[in-house]
């Protein structure tokens, strides 16, 4: 009885609650607490306030750590230089679509819808390379600005200056030139002076933008879509003796001043790169300039031998009095020239017919013979027995014995044959041609005097 009674109650109990109780509670409780609570809030806060160091830098990364004046300036010029360049190549870009654009329209129009044989595309695209040389050297002024901001050096100064200066000076002389030019010569002309009082404001406005006044003029005779404001009334050789006052204004002026300025620019300050602009800028000058100094030599030459008559005739009837039909004919010119250059016994490209002029019974027709007497001195001076061609009395016998209705009436597809009538002429050459002239008379009325005549034999009886 002692026995029994106190074995088992102690043991029980002490042995199974002091176990069972501390080995699951406190294992249990204080371990998931104490991880899920802290974890979270310290592993996303730093991660999250991280972004924004972290992606600031990763631009620039050497610079950006370290606040340095100079090296923030040079970030900050490299960033406009960029942004200068893409705004140049877009507006390039842009120039050039809007160029083919309008050549394609042009061409569709001239060749295919409305025929036109005064249109002229290679006016249109002399215009597009002077505009595209003023775009690149104004853009180069702009690049040599933002580099003035940073390294205010005399150097870059005058660099900047310079080429402000090859831009706005060369634009102010050619407007010069056009002034003058058309107070001695053009407002001379009734054609050209009547277009001039419509349209002078717009030529010198293109001019201004375009960069001369020599692809201006060339463009307003281009003759884009049948429109007045593109019909100025010049013809080639006017242009062309226009063209021979480019070589002071834009070659000496604008084309070789700037060619040094850029080439000395990308030698001495484009070290890591090539900047578009530059390269751009030095290729449009020297197809500007070797153009223009080719081009005027072969023109000087030419003027200085050359003979011009200019013809005029009258074109009436009853197939030349409609509106219509005065619109289809004054666009052709081709079918003449091919016919003209067979009766004259000259090359078609010797002649050059103008935009017939409304009057009031018809069209009033002017053409232009261009003759080099230099070459036919040579040729007469070869074999002495050449006579010289009088054209202007061959045109105006063709006129009258009535030739010339039927030429034109094929030429012009006309359903009746007009009438022409009144052939006028007049003759134009220089000093050195017409000492040639002279010279040429000289040599065959010496020739006539020192011909062996045919002795009379006395008769027999």
């Amino acid at each position: 009885a002692p026995t029994l009674s106190p074995s088992v109650s102690p043991t029980a109990a002490p042995s199974q609650a002091p176990t069972f109780s501390p080995s699951r509670a406190p294992t249990v409780a204080p371990t998931a607490i104490p991880s899920l609570s802290p974890t979270p809030a310290p592993t996303a806060d730093p991660t999250t306030a991280t972004a924004v160091p972290t992606m600031d830098p990763t631009h620039t990364p050497s610079i950006a750590p370290t606040p340095d004046a100079s090296a923030m300036l040079l970030m900050a010029m490299n960033q406009k230089l960029d942004a200068v360049d893409a705004m140049y190549r877009f507006t390039f870009a842009s120039f050039v679509a809007c160029c083919v654009v309008l050549c394609g329209a042009a061409a569709i129009d001239g060749y295919c819808i409305r025929k036109n044989d005064y249109l002229c595309l290679i006016y249109i695209l002399s215009f597009a390379l002077q505009a595209m040389d003023m775009l690149s050297d104004c853009f180069f002024a702009a690049q040599l600005s933002i580099y003035h901001r940073t390294d205010a050096t005399v150097t870059i100064a005058i660099l900047l200056y310079a080429s402000i200066c090859f831009i706005v000076v060369p634009v102010l002389t050619t407007l010069y030139q056009l002034f003058r030019h058309i107070q001695k010569k053009w407002a001379a002309s009734q054609d050209t002076s009547a277009w001039l009082m419509l349209h002078s404001n717009k030529l010198y406005l293109v001019s201004i933008l375009c960069g001369g006044s020599f692809s201006a003029v060339r463009l307003m005779n281009s003759d884009i879509f049948q429109l007045e404001i593109f019909h100025m009334g010049l013809s080639e050789r006017e242009l062309k003796r226009f063209n021979t006052k480019r070589l002071w204004s834009v070659v000496l002026l604008e084309n070789m001043p700037q060619l040094l300025l850029q080439s000395y620019f990308l030698g001495a300050f484009m070290i890591n790169g090539v900047s578009a602009i530059g390269i751009s800028s030095i290729i449009f000058s020297c197809i500007s300039m070797v153009v223009s100094v080719f081009g005027l030599a072969t023109d000087r030459k030419i003027f200085s031998n050359e003979k011009v008559t200019m013809i005029t005739v009258e074109v009436t009837g009853s197939s030349v009095v409609d509106k219509r039909e005065r619109a289809r004919c004054r666009t052709r010119k081709h079918g003449l020239q091919n016919a003209l250059s067979m009766v004259l016994k000259i090359h078609r490209d010797s002649i050059e017919i103008m935009r017939p002029v409304l009057i009031n019974a018809g069209l009033l027709l002017k053409l232009y013979i261009y003759e080099n007497l230099s070459v036919q001195f040579s040729s007469m001076k070869a074999v002495e027995t050449t006579q010289a061609v009088d054209r202007c009395q061959i045109f105006a016998d063709t006129v009258n014995s009535g030739e010339f209705a039927k030429i034109v009436q094929q030429a012009w597809q006309l359903q009746d044959e007009p009438v022409a009538s009144n052939p006028q002429h007049q003759i134009f050459q220089s000093d050195t041609a017409a000492s040639v002239s002279s010279l040429r008379n000289d040599i065959q009325l010496a020739h006539q005097t020192t011909q062996p005549r045919d002795v009379e034999q006395p008769q027999q009886p």
